[in-house]
């Protein structure tokens, strides 16, 4: 099958096979450089990879903060929600009737009909 290189219209299948090939003889070459450097890093006795200075993080602190506030954020809206379904409105609706006075969602983003049931069930559990 022939083919034509835009970059090299020139090019032929011996040329294009001929560059893989001297790709893969660069990509071994720098592995090697690589593994050199490394062995010689730690023969020198320097520590690689891992932890350096600096605090221990728990990051399941973080994960406690954000599903918090997610969770004040529905209790907020909760009312307001709960307001617009009795009124028989739909997750479209609703999302339309948020954004129209400039209300956002906890991400400062547009609503949309799955970030409004999302915000419902998350209040239905609180």
């Amino acid at each position: 099958m022939a083919f034509v290189a835009t970059d090299l219209p020139e090019a032929n299948e011996h040329t294009v096979g001929m560059m893989i090939v001297l790709a893969q003889a660069e990509r071994r070459a720098t592995a090697n450089r690589i593994k050199e450097a490394l062995a010689a890093a730690k023969a020198q006795g320097r520590k690689l990879g891992g932890r350096r200075n600096g605090p221990i993080v728990d990051y399941r602190l973080g994960h406690a903060a954000k599903t918090a506030k997610a969770d004040a954020f529905a209790a907020r809206l909760a009312p307001i929600l709960t307001g617009m379904r009795q009124e028989g409105l739909s997750l479209h609706r609703m999302a339309a009737e948020l954004t129209r006075p400039g209300i956002l969602t906890a991400a400062a983003g547009a609503w949309t009909a799955s970030a409004v049931k999302r915000v419902m069930t998350r209040a239905a559990g609180l």
